[in-house]
């Protein structure tokens, strides 16, 4: 499908101010955005340890901008086949870190990291490292300027497709050995990176630690990047350099987690244990999921050597995990090896834990369904509780929903009965409901024997290190009264002319004003086609609506605009509400069949040379179709971001065909001129809208 066919998006950028305490731990927070009209679903935002940048964004072809290391740009790939570029005066020999947070904090951004040395040769690329983010690190092989590029791996854009850049040569933490450590205890790390100790260094864990923490570690070349650390409860071992053969296997005590690497192509890890017939044993390894290059296989041997069972890939990870039941007492042999012929090093390490299966208590974890939930005034809102039972457990649970937006109530379950593992939940908004946004909580009760269990209801984790939540946003939104509605017709409508719409008003209850635009979103690509905000009175129950079509728009292509009708619902306390509706069906949609324009405008040249303090007079000469024969004008356009350029425009009379246009380049600070002036004819046709032509003048710079 041609994107010009494809359902695009146009939000409009809002700005907004966040505040971030000094000693605010790095990491990501979730923020939500809501309005009258509901709440949106959280999105990740990150507290990080550098200083940061805002990319100053222009149209055109990419410009270098010059950053100060280290750094974290935040940018975005907009629009379509944007290509944003940064540079770093590189010293030879010095070690530096690119690196893309995109997809991890929900960016549609499939990046593509490239750096170009002082010679204009390429140094380093990469493309997917942290699933979709891209990750380098490289040496500069010379003093000069270093160009970092960064675009979408397909060279799509638009405004969603944001990135954090961080560019630094300051400590960096890429791994760590051993991967993990044991709760409540002081474990010595080997760290792998940039600008970092030899020496191990010493951490402290808590007793209270998660499965995975992240940290962070300073030293006088400055503070690390967050960095995970894997954490469990039973003791950690540490392989000796010894125990790459059968004959000198090492022996470990379990339940235990052993920490262990491939160090060299061929190496093999061996780790002996006793175990008593009918014994079960889980053995996980932890290896990719941990950032560790390591493509595991696990084999279990007994005394003679014969392999009894083993495993390579786990689901949904390259981290094998078994289940091993001795058939006899005995002493058996765990082997660690990389399944990839000719691969090994440092960086292939891994953890195995190995321990009894966990037996479950009894009891329940509650899982909330979502993040965000709009209940509209007078109408309800539907959602599911799900139960994860363990141990057994099958009684029933009885569910207290807390901090509920006043005038809010819920219905249809307060427990989940015995045996069940879901229940739906109805909230329902009284008509008169106040316009709020709370954090609510799902807790359930039960008794489990003699002792009552509380569990408060959570949302599941998108990945290792996300943040535990166990809230949901509720909030009351205001109902829409009005809509439109129009009859399917398809028209003719040519390139640079404007186009009406005949719409009709379904106002219910609603008397007020309204406001006609276009949607932000929109079931096929604008292709450039805009409208200015459209008045609709009190009181009126059909108008035109008006866009202006490019004088590009595709020939021959099917153009279909979505409207958007905007209004304001005042409560009695006279509190103002915002409210719009819009439509996707295709009676509703302005759709244009693109026919040739009437107005063009041509030059004798495409390109002009800008001297600074000069004056070109460029000849035009404007072609004038059917209903084209008014006044108008000629001028120039200008990129907000250009400077040092001006033009009177040109007024033309009725008929009138060729004339000169005088620009004008200041003395100095002109430019940058990366895309294309554009020459515009504006002719008013009998209606008393703008028939448009254009065409594109390049500049180039004395």
């Amino acid at each position: 499908m041609p994107a010009s066919q494809a359902g695009e998006s146009y939000p409009k950028d809002q700005l907004g101010t966040v505040t971030v305490d000094k000693d605010a731990p790095l990491g990501f927070r979730y923020y939500q955005a809501w309005n009258s009209e509901g709440i949106a679903a959280g999105r990740r935002f990150v507290i990080g340890h550098l200083p940061e940048i805002v990319e100053q964004e222009i149209d055109g072809r990419p410009i270098p901008t010059s950053v100060k290391l280290p750094v974290t740009i935040n940018g975005r790939i907009f629009p379509r086949e944007d290509v944003d570029i940064w540079t770093f005066a590189g010293k030879k020999g010095s070690s530096y870190v690119c690196e893309v947070n995109a997809a991890r904090i929900g960016s549609p951004l499939d990046s593509r990291l490239e750096i170009i040395g002082p010679d204009g040769g390429r140094v380093a690329e990469n493309t997917d490292h942290f699933g979709n983010d891209s990750y380098l690190k490289f040496t500069a092989p010379a003093d000069g300027t270093y160009r970092v590029r960064i675009h979408d791996l397909k060279f799509l854009g638009l405004q969603p497709y944001v990135y954090r850049l961080t560019i630094t040569d300051g400590p960096w933490v890429e791994q760590t050995y051993p991967l993990g450590v044991q709760r409540g205890t002081k474990t010595a790390l080997q760290l792998f990176g940039q600008r970092l100790p030899a020496k191990p260094v010493t951490v402290n864990v808590a007793a209270d630690a998660n499965k995975t923490i992240g940290r962070t570690l300073k030293f006088d070349t400055g503070e690390t990047n967050v960095f995970s650390l894997a954490v469990s409860d039973h003791p950690n071992v540490l392989e000796t350099d010894k125990n790459d053969t059968p004959q000198t296997a090492q022996s470990v005590t379990l339940p235990a987690v052993l920490n262990g690497r491939i160090e060299s192509v061929g190496d093999t890890d061996h780790w002996v244990f006793q175990a008593k017939k009918g014994q079960s044993l889980v053995m996980d390894l932890q290896a990719a999921r941990l950032g560790s290059s390591l493509d595991a296989q696990v084999s279990v041997l007994d005394a003679t050597g014969k392999r009894i069972t083993g495993g390579e890939d786990g689901k949904g990870t390259s981290d094998p995990t078994i289940t091993f039941k001795a058939p006899a007492d005995g002493q058996f042999t765990v082997v660690v090896s990389e399944q990839e012929k000719g691969r090994g090093g440092p960086r292939f390490a891994y953890r195995l834990e190995i321990a009894p299966p966990v037996k479950a208590e009894p009891g329940f974890r509650l899982k909330l369904p979502t993040d965000a939930l709009s209940v509209t005034r007078n109408a309800e809102a539907k959602i599911k509780i799900n139960v994860d039972r363990t141990g057994g457990f099958q009684e029933e649970i009885s569910l207290v929903i807390g901090n509920l937006p006043a005038g809010v109530t819920v219905s249809g379950g307060d427990k989940i009965p015995k045996g069940k593992n879901v229940v739906e939940l109805k909230l329902k908004a009284t008509k008169d409901a106040k316009v709020a946004v709370r954090p609510v909580t799902v807790t359930g009760k039960a008794k489990v024997g003699d002792t009552e269990v509380i569990s408060r209801g959570v949302l599941a984790a998108g990945t290792i290190h996300d943040t535990v939540r166990d809230t949901m946003m509720v909030a009351v939104a205001v109902p829409v009264p009005f809509k439109f509605k129009g009859v399917f017709e398809s028209k003719f409508g040519a390139q640079g002319s404007t186009f009406y719409r005949r719409y009709t008003i379904i106002r219910n209850d609603y008397k007020g004003p309204l406001t006609a635009t276009m949607a932000d979103t929109q079931g096929r690509h604008l292709q450039g086609v805009t409208c200015k905000p459209l008045p609709v009175p009190e009181g009126t129950d059909q108008f035109d609506f008006k866009i202006q079509l490019p004088p590009w728009l595709e020939v021959g292509r099917t153009s279909r605009t979505q409207m958007l009708l905007v209004g304001v619902i005042t409560d009695p306390d006279g509190t103002r509400h915002k409210v719009s509706f819009t439509s996707n069906q295709q009676s509703d949609q302005t759709v244009v069949l693109a026919t040739s324009g009437v107005v063009g405008v041509n030059t004798p040249t495409s390109s002009v040379i800008a001297h600074p303090g000069s004056t070109i007079e460029l000849p035009f000469t404007v072609s004038r179709g059917t209903g084209a024969g008014g006044a108008g004008v000629v001028e120039l356009v200008l990129p907000a971001h250009v400077r040092g350029v001006s033009a009177t425009p040109v007024k033309l009379t009725p008929g009138q065909t060729n004339g000169k246009i005088s620009i004008r380049f200041g003395k100095s600070s002109l430019g940058p001129f990366n895309q294309s002036l554009k020459v515009r004819a504006r002719i008013t046709d009998a209606r008393g809208d703008q028939l448009i032509g254009e065409t594109g003048v390049e500049v180039v710079s004395e």
